[in-house]
């Protein structure tokens, strides 16, 4: 018989306390005084030499209670010998491999791989074992069912063949994601339903990884770790520190009209002073210096004027994954905005058309194309439409009913209010009218509403300021437009710009121009802002990118970059390059996770035969009395005995006293 509190067996000595009080010498309890006594002298009772117990039956009902109440606190179960409990047991044992992109620096991943199947190889018979590789993500090599009925020698042949076809990938290292899902992994150990498996004394994570300072390790300062799981970190180093290892991470892109400038950090880390560099683009070089080591620095490429793809490459140290940057093909976004008008002209500083073609400037990212179409064209042209401005400013015959279904398709219609009105319920709905508002000498526009896409630019207090332009003229719409969402007021509280939904699309109604003989909007600095938050809610934006890191989705897809270098997917092509963090080569100290409240291998007394194995046996020991339950019985047969002592002393029965007692009154 075993116990899980064993030192509770030592208030069993309480039991002496029942029998101190049966031997205790009382006086009589009642005493009755008689008046013909008073003159009599008082005679000393004889005392004897030897106590004798009378009430034995309760005094054994009370010492067994007490024991009772011992052995419950102890928690005894059953084993079958420890012999037996230890019986085909071990440590269950998962091994995770870093194979993160800064694993394949120098001899990091045959010293990784070697470092695994030492263990795998010292492995006994009767351990679980089981194998990972993690970057961004845990994967399964070899599970504990895969390796549960191999021996030593067989576990090892198939480490080795599946370790061979693995090498390091180019991703960044989420350390903790692994480690988390690592403890889910274990769980297995503990809920296997083969008798023939019982469940390990001990279990450890063995981590093989260089610690590199980019590791994420964020998520396990909230996670709560096991603590009868042990980790064990074995951090590699490449033979050679003392090079400094350079890394080139690009910061940003800076478009102008003539060029395209890149910007990108230099980082130099390792234990050299300092390192010489020559920086090279498209293997041409542009740059030289040197970098001293724990410093970075930027460092900036002109790129020539073309749509081809370049690339960034610093030249100084031997790992060379982290020494180039893959730049994408400048791939300017190519909108069609087609202007359908009587009367305007890119030529005319009178018309609308004219500032609007002065605003949308090519770049190196959007590259606009206006398409000014008259009534007398073919309606074959809205086939190209990305977006359409519909100027009211003459009879617009036949187009109108393009322009409908252009936007009833999904397009996006701007309709400007000319000063009178061409049939513009064919795009706006039945119903729909306006009339020349009359304005004293301006108006001015209020009430943006920039929760909505269009004027979300306009959140910025240094354009949300609309004083400064006036409105000469403007036309007021009678009555509701059906549908409608009011954009922006004039300061006599009408609409200025409307919302309608039209099928698919939408269409935006101003009720005024941007010409100068109807307002100055043309003039102001919101107007470019306005004109692209348009083409940019129409689909056509400038902010997209095209630069990737591995790990991340490629856009329109559900795939993710998993290769360095460049994509193309569609019309599209991305350059995928490496994450920063992975280029932070300087190792950490595996202290950190002890300050994670994590047990760690290395700690007195959490060995194979430490915390770990002693918290795993003291869990079955646990689990064992618990399915026993001889607490249970012997608590019911203490509430049996303190019910029969409870009775047998209000009835006053004291065994074989009881004779003595009933002789000496009848005496």
């Amino acid at each position: 018989m075993n116990f899980l509190f064993p030192l509770f067996l030592a208030a069993g000595a309480a039991v002496i306390a029942p029998l101190l009080l049966h031997l205790r010498r009382q006086p009589p309890s009642k005493v009755t005084e008689f008046s013909s006594l008073d003159f009599l002298q008082p005679t000393a009772v004889p005392t004897t030499t030897k106590r004798r117990l009378e009430r034995w039956l309760l005094l054994l009902l009370r010492c067994l209670a007490l024991l009772l109440l011992a052995l419950i606190f102890a928690r005894p179960y059953r084993s079958s010998a420890d012999a037996d409990l230890q019986k085909g047991r071990g440590t269950a044992t998962l091994i995770l491999l870093d194979r993160s992109a800064s694993m394949s620096r120098g001899d990091l991943w045959e010293d990784a791989v070697s470092r695994v199947l030492d263990h795998v190889g010292r492995a006994h018979a009767s351990d679980r074992l089981a194998v990972g590789v993690f970057d961004r993500k845990l994967e399964r090599v070899l599970g504990f069912d895969d390796t549960a009925a191999q021996g030593v020698s067989e576990r090892l042949g198939l480490a080795q063949a599946a370790l061979k076809e693995l090498k390091p990938g180019v991703m960044a290292t989420q350390m903790d994601a692994a480690l988390i899902d690592a403890v889910t992994w274990m769980d297995e150990t503990r809920r296997s339903g083969n008798d023939e498996l019982p469940p390990p004394s001990s279990r450890e994570v063995v981590l093989v990884t260089d610690l590199q300072e980019g590791a994420s390790l964020e998520r396990l300062r909230g996670f709560t770790w096991p603590q009868d799981i042990t980790l064990d970190v074995e951090v590699l180093s490449p033979d050679d520190t003392s090079v400094a290892d350079l890394a080139i991470a690009m910061v940003n892109e800076q478009d102008s009209k003539a060029e395209e400038v890149v910007r990108a950090r230099l980082t130099a880390s390792g234990q050299a002073d300092a390192v010489s560099y020559e920086l090279l683009l498209d293997e041409k070089k542009i740059a030289a210096g040197q970098a001293i080591a724990g410093t970075s620095r930027i460092v900036k490429a002109i790129l020539p004027d073309d749509e081809k793809s370049h690339s960034l490459k610093v030249l100084g140290d031997e790992w060379e994954l982290n020494n180039v940057v893959h730049l994408a093909p400048r791939q300017p976004a190519r909108p069609v905005v087609l202007v359908l008008s009587s009367a305007a002209s890119v030529s005319d500083s009178s018309s609308a058309l004219y500032y609007l073609k002065r605003a949308l400037q090519p770049t190196a990212r959007l590259m606009p194309e206006l398409l000014s179409v008259r009534p007398s064209d073919d309606i074959s042209v809205w086939s190209r439409a990305s977006s359409a401005i519909v100027i009211a400013d003459g009879p617009l015959g036949k187009h109108l009913a393009s322009a409908r279904a252009f936007a009833e398709g999904g397009g996006n219609v701007l309709v400007l209010l000319g000063d009178t009105d061409h049939g513009l319920h064919e795009i706006c709905g039945p119903g729909f009218q306006f009339e020349e508002a009359v304005v004293k000498n301006y108006a001015l526009l209020t009430n943006l509403d920039t929760s909505h896409p269009l004027l979300a630019p306009f959140d910025d207090q240094r354009l949300a300021n609309f004083n400064q332009m006036h409105i000469w003229k403007h036309r007021l719409l009678k009555g509701g437009v059906e549908g409608a969402s009011k954009l922006i007021e004039f300061d006599d509280g009408s609409p200025a710009l409307v919302e309608l939904a039209r099928g698919k699309g939408r269409v935006f109604v101003m009720a005024t121009t941007w010409s100068p003989a109807d307002s100055q909007l043309a003039l102001v600095p919101q107007f470019v802002p306005f004109v692209y938050s348009w083409l940019s809610i129409a689909g056509s934006t400038m902010d997209a990118s095209h630069q990737l890191l591995t790990g991340e989705m490629i856009p329109g897809t559900q795939k993710v970059a998993d290769a360095l270098g460049l994509v193309k997917e569609g019309n599209e092509t991305y350059a995928v390059n490496l994450p920063p963090d992975e280029s932070r080569l300087a190792p950490q100290s595996p202290a950190k996770f002890a300050g994670m409240n994590i047990p760690m291998s290395d700690q007195p007394g959490s060995s194979e035969e430490g915390s770990g194995g002693m918290s795993g046996m003291k869990l079955e020991h646990e689990a064992l009395e618990r399915q026993q339950g001889y607490w249970f019985l012997l608590l019911g047969a203490l509430l049996w005995i303190v019910g029969m002592e409870t009775w047998l002393a209000s009835r006053g029965f004291v065994g074989e006293s009881r004779g003595n007692v009933q002789a000496q009154r009848t005496t």
